[in-house]
């Protein structure tokens, strides 16, 4: 998959319509990730690592707001590490 091709992929999730959502799994290591999308028995989800040292946020269902894309249910934190996920696969992607 070429860069431009992911490029428009990510445009497109960040301008999702309303009512459109991902399930987010959050573990402090891939491990309790996992584990953690084993529980809320969900067969796709979006699985980071929560690199801080405060708790962990909930794993729950992330759905776009009536704006058309904004992520308003998570914390500039959870966007933050979102995006640096985002773009880390997208720069595996391209190499």
């Amino acid at each position: 998959m070429s860069v431009i091709s992911l490029e428009r992929r990510l445009r497109r999730i960040e301008k999702r319509p309303a009512g459109v959502s991902f399930f987010l799994v959050w573990g402090k290591t891939p491990e309790e990730a996992q584990d953690a999308m084993r529980v809320a028995g969900v067969g796709e989800a979006v699985l980071l690592i929560w690199p801080h040292s405060d708790p962990v946020p909930p794993s729950r269902r992330v759905v776009f707001d009536d704006d058309g894309g904004s992520l308003s249910e998570m914390t500039s934190q959870e966007r933050a590490i979102l995006r640096n996920a985002i773009e880390a696969e997208l720069a595996a992607r391209v190499q």
